[in-house]
């Protein structure tokens, strides 16, 4: 697959995805108190979360040819030469290039990033508490050493 085809199918995979963990984590109880003690946390959040998405799509797409090379080896491990020769058969047909085409954009459908930002929620949902809990541990430990 060549870069800019690469490039373009991560960044309709990826970003329809990270845009649903932001919103789930910044509509979450687990910032109310943050935004509503300083109202330039949520615009502070926002760019850093951001910045960091951009950052893992750039390492997504500077580490897609390695991960690419990793997944040859490992189809190699598990498919025969004749069972790979079929599944290159298979997308050498209307439909499967088709499905070449468009299996990238199934995380992008509306259904889908429904199902996601439903799960993300529920993510989110109880983990002011969790991380309170962690922090205590954490605490408990430290004062143990």
């Amino acid at each position: 697959m060549p870069a800019d085809q690469r490039d373009a199918m991560i960044e309709r995979m990826v970003r329809p995805m990270m845009e649903n963990m932001r919103s789930a984590m910044m509509s979450s109880p687990m910032f109310d108190a943050a935004k509503a003690e300083n109202p330039k946390f949520a615009e502070v959040m926002d760019e850093f979360i951001k910045g960091e998405f951009e950052h893992s799509i750039s390492m997504t797409k500077a580490a897609m040819p390695g991960m690419l090379d990793a997944m040859a080896r490992a189809y190699a491990r598990r498919f025969t030469l004749d069972d790979l020769k079929a599944i290159s058969a298979f997308f050498e047909t209307p439909a499967g290039r088709l499905y070449a085409a468009q299996a990238a954009t199934i995380m992008s459908d509306p259904d889908v990033l429904a199902a996601q930002r439903t799960m993300m929620t529920e993510a989110m949902s109880g983990m002011q508490e969790r991380v309170e809990a962690l922090t205590a541990r954490l605490s408990a430990a430290q004062e143990s050493k």
